[in-house]
């Protein structure tokens, strides 16, 4: 998981793209999916449900 700014040099694309309307802004972006292709090797970063929250800090997160 990479938080990036980068897509604010396409702002406009990205939010036309997502249907993000005129009236928000964007600061950052978390992309989540998978790469195309063989993608970066093997996953070595721990689990969202070890890693996030719901809600608050001490409730922990589980995926649906």
């Amino acid at each position: 998981c990479t938080l990036t700014t980068l897509h604010c040099l396409r702002e406009g694309a990205v939010k036309e793209l997502l249907d993000i309307p005129d009236s928000w802004g964007t600061l950052a972006l978390i992309p989540i999916g998978y790469p195309v292709g063989r993608g970066h090797g093997p996953i070595t970063r721990k689990s969202a449900d070890v890693m996030a929250a719901h809600n608050t800090f001490d409730t922990p997160w589980r995926g649906e």
